[in-house]
């Protein structure tokens, strides 16, 4: 599975919140690196912001949604 940008479904699974609290996740991650104001952050963002492994979030994505992302 090939992860470029995360959802607010995404965060809410990673870091297991509510799609408010995922949703506010990305808006500060987005200001946080003052990114334009999108309904997704990258992958690298996302993981810089939350000091995360990249291979653990994909880890845990694909858990979740299989390595085909289906």
């Amino acid at each position: 599975m090939i992860v470029a940008f995360l959802y607010t479904k995404d965060i809410a699974l990673i870091n297991g919140v509510c799609s408010k609290t995922a949703r506010q996740y990305i808006h500060d991650i987005n200001a946080q690196y003052q990114l334009p104001s999108h309904k997704f952050v990258s992958l690298k963002a996302y993981c810089d912001y939350f000091m995360a492994d990249e291979r653990h979030v994909i880890a845990r994505l694909e858990a979740k949604y299989g390595k085909d992302g289906g």
